[in-house]
């Protein structure tokens, strides 16, 4: 079976209406679900979601009534969560080759090329220091329906 791995970032999109991308975003995931293309995440996955959503309400820019609607629309969206042989060495090998500060963005990256598979991110940061050296880390801005072609 195919495989996108998506990091937190990705995922917000999802749920949060008026998040910059939201489009592309709906569209993977719809186009992952018409494919049967399966979603998997870094162990870290659920914390990041959650940790934002705790974050907005924590801040007013979100209910605890909207919390509780975002909770149960991202829980309801098959991702499978993957611990990887592996993964926590190279997740430290990619924070060291592209000088992280953090490994989070670096796990998700790792779990992606241990499994063969497209990362998407919406993280622009890490995209754009990564991107070139690996070409498997992919922008959500970029997603186009082609992509599951390839």
């Amino acid at each position: 079976m195919r495989e996108w791995c998506i990091d937190a970032s990705v995922a917000i999109k999802w749920i949060v209406e008026t998040e910059r991308d939201r489009d592309r975003a709906l569209a993977l995931l719809k186009a992952s679900i018409s494919n049967g293309i399966a979603l998997i995440s870094a162990p870290l996955f659920p914390y990041e979601v959650d940790s934002y959503v705790r974050q907005r309400v924590h801040n007013g820019s979100m209910t605890q009534d909207e919390a509780a609607t975002v909770f149960r629309g991202i829980d309801a969206i098959k991702i499978e969560i993957v611990e990887s042989s592996g993964l926590r060495q190279r997740t430290r090998e990619i924070s060291e080759r592209f000088n992280q500060r953090l490994v989070y963005d670096s796990l998700y990256a790792a779990l992606a090329d241990l499994r063969g598979c497209d990362l998407w991110t919406a993280d622009t940061r890490f995209h754009r220091v990564v991107a070139g050296d690996m070409p498997f880390v992919k922008h959500i801005s970029n997603f186009e329906i082609l992509d599951i072609n390839s």
